[in-house]
């Protein structure tokens, strides 16, 4: 599988509280496009999880426009890992955190990540630049 485009688009969208965990077998080494693959999902939880996985690869992606776009916009406590990601192959990448709050939380592993992040992050994003957390 190569395209993941809009793969998780929705899912769990109305749900109060929503877990998401892709394990240990949900293997994207060869996957290219993630645009838009989180969009809306788990929007209006107020409790909402998302565990990438151990098989969670990011190396080959060129396309994360829009990823993580409304992805848990409910849940104030949200915070996402992506100090395993590989942004070195991105070249689309708008909006990827667009209608997130201001209280949500994104770890990266180094200042070139939270650039990307900052960047990226879309017009109508509320998250914080001190909340793009350098760990």
């Amino acid at each position: 599988v190569v395209n993941m485009n809009g793969m998780f688009w929705s899912v769990g969208m109305e749900s109060t509280s929503f877990t998401l965990n892709l394990g240990s077998k949900f293997d994207t080494s060869n996957v290219t496009d993630m645009g838009y693959m989180f969009l809306q999902t788990g929007r209006e939880s107020t409790v909402f999880t998302l565990t990438l996985g151990s098989k969670f690869y990011t190396s080959n992606v060129t396309n994360m426009e829009g990823m993580f776009q409304a992805m848990g916009e409910a849940n104030t406590n949200l915070t996402l890992d992506l100090r395993g990601f590989d942004f070195s192959n991105v070249t689309l990448a708008d909006d990827m955190f667009q209608y997130w709050d201001s209280t949500h939380k994104v770890y990266v592993k180094n200042q070139s990540d939270k650039n990307f992040v900052i960047a990226h992050k879309g017009s109508d994003s509320y998250l914080q630049n001190s909340n793009i957390i350098i760990s």
